[in-house]
């Protein structure tokens, strides 16, 4: 298992400036390196789906605050940063659901995909938000 790394957080390269969302891809990236942290030490799947609901949700509340600060912004990126929150979450159920998939799969895919989500996504609105 030495390809499971934690996200390691660092200001210079994760902020884009909008301290609720800052504070929101904080705290998922902490809970995010709680569950990396439980697989190292063994946790099954079933053991880590109570911190996986939970991340779940903090998803889906950033998803939801995100959307209204670009819809009251007026973003042409809310409908692109929409699609692609709803295809995640989509996502996030079923593996998370799917006992075929492993907790070593799901925490790979979701810290590559949430490197991504700020470092790609977010960062277009950096700035502007």
């Amino acid at each position: 298992g030495g390809l499971m790394k934690s996200i390691v957080w660092s200001d210079h390269q994760f902020l884009i400036g909008n301290w609720v969302l800052d504070e929101q891809h904080k705290s998922i990236v902490t809970k995010v390196n709680e569950i990396v942290t439980l697989w190292k030490r063994g946790a099954s799947k079933r053991d880590a789906l109570q911190d996986l609901e939970k991340l779940r949700e903090l998803f889906s509340r950033h998803f939801t605050v995100e959307e209204m600060m670009l819809s009251d912004a007026g973003s042409a990126l809310l409908d692109e940063q929409r699609e692609a929150h709803g295809s995640y979450c989509d996502m996030a159920n079923e593996v998370i659901l799917d006992d075929n998939i492993s907790l070593e799969m799901i925490l790979i895919d979701i810290t590559e995909w949430w490197t991504n989500h700020i470092l790609i996504e977010d960062m277009k609105f950096k700035g502007i938000l």
